[in-house]
């Protein structure tokens, strides 16, 4: 859990941190004869975007490739304020993402089902890739598990409106 590039800790210390480890990394790997790409997950609920683009471009003009993947939730995530945060770093960093995962959860299939979130269907007809991907039950399972009916039902519907997600 958490926040990579949270403001409250993505500072200066922190950005040497994760350049260090990364280019590191990827010495070792060259060391072996093998490359790698890495993959940063982020929920992209963060101000200090320069610093974040900073680091990215940094990594790459060590010829390292990183990307990014996030999350979109119908429910229980956002407020207005960081659903505007979202959306708008998903957009700064478009060409950093290289997956959008939904993760279907009852509460998520409902909002899928219900078909009204503007953001989806801006994130959707942008062309990112999203993934539709399974739950797995932890201690909220009793509210967060799909039925098997929620499962076809959410299917049936992402087949007929929104084809282009994955694995669908």
């Amino acid at each position: 859990g958490g926040e990579l590039f949270a403001d409250d800790i993505f500072d200066d210390a922190m950005y040497s941190d994760y350049l260090y480890l990364i280019t590191e990394t990827d010495a070792q790997i060259s060391v072996l004869g093998k490359s790698c790409e890495f993959t940063c997950c982020t929920n992209l609920i963060f101000e200090n975007v320069d610093k974040v683009q900073a680091l990215l471009t940094e990594l790459r003009t060590h010829n390292i490739n990183i990307k990014f993947t996030t999350s979109f939730d119908f429910a229980g995530r956002f407020n207005q304020a960081t659903k505007r945060t979202f959306m708008r770093n998903v957009k700064f960093f478009k060409s950093d993402i290289v997956n959008l995962s939904v993760v279907l959860t009852a509460p998520n299939i409902a909002g899928i089902i219900r078909d009204n979130d503007a953001e989806f269907k801006e994130l959707y007809n942008a062309g990112y890739k999203i993934y539709m991907d399974h739950y797995s039950p932890e201690h909220n399972a009793k509210v967060m598990t799909p039925s098997d009916k929620q499962l076809y039902e959410v299917f049936c519907f992402l087949i007929d409106n929104y084809p282009n997600t994955y694995p669908v």
